[in-house]
């Protein structure tokens, strides 16, 4: 008799247990359905990861509490990623990191972003960029950059905020200074009389690096002024703005 009731108590229990387990399934199921649904017409990613993630915990975990940490973990990884920003300042070129498909980023287009620079010194541009007959040489050459026409001593500053590179002064340039900019551009300046500045020192868009002048190579008192791009010569006048000399 004692037996019967230890096997009937038994068998009850199991049921009972079941009964349990089979609740705490189809709520779990429940949850993960509406949320899955809720999800469901999202394209993204990490998303398609989440749900993968929840089906497999479903198929190999029947542990309540187990299975809810590691729902809990899931949504909260989830949650950090989609409220990440990326900075847009950190992309070099137009492939962006693999966090970008955590949340929206713009991708930068480095043709149309430029660094915005100022006149270097206030006058009218006597010659532009390309080709040109040397006004000393009186040969055919390439000017790679523009010549502002100045007053002697007028200031000259820096196009832009950077490092100064070098300063020096040759038979051609004259005294000249250059200077490192961001996004690969580097500005140069000859011919000036005096120099302001010296080299590793930092400038932004309004230091005095310079005095105008006719040092080196020149006809008259000028600046010229170059811009270069990754180390090629580019037009100043993609960057800066003068009226031009009659």
């Amino acid at each position: 008799m004692g037996k019967n009731l230890s096997k009937r108590y038994v068998v009850k229990n199991r049921k009972r247990n079941y009964r349990k387990s089979f609740l705490i399934k189809f709520t779990i199921s429940c949850f993960i359905l509406v949320l899955l649904i809720f999800v469901g017409n999202i394209k993204n990613e990490k998303i398609q990861s989440f749900k993968n993630y929840i089906a497999n915990t479903l198929d190999k975990s029947t542990d309540f509490k187990q299975t809810k940490n590691d729902i809990f973990n899931v949504i909260s990884g989830f949650s950090d990623k989609i409220y990440k920003t990326v900075p847009v300042n950190n992309f070099k070129d137009n492939n962006a990191p693999m966090a970008s498909y955590d949340t929206p980023v713009k991708i930068a287009e480095a043709s149309n972003e430029k660094v915005m620079m100022r006149n270097p010194v206030d006058g009218v541009i006597t010659s532009k960029y390309g080709m040109r007959i040397h006004p000393v040489t009186k040969e055919e050459k390439m000017h790679g950059g523009i010549d502002i026409a100045a007053d002697r001593g007028d200031v000259v500053i820096s196009a832009a905020k950077g490092v100064v590179e070098k300063v020096g002064e040759d038979e051609f340039n004259g005294k000249y200074v250059v200077i490192k900019h961001d996004q690969g551009l580097k500005t140069y300046y000859a011919h000036l009389s005096e120099i302001c500045v010296i080299d590793n020192e930092t400038v932004d868009d309004n230091t005095k690096i310079g005095l105008a002048g006719d040092t080196g190579l020149a006809t008259g008192v000028n600046l010229h002024f170059e811009v270069k791009l990754n180390g090629e010569r580019v037009d100043p006048e993609q960057y800066v703005t003068f009226a031009h000399k009659d």
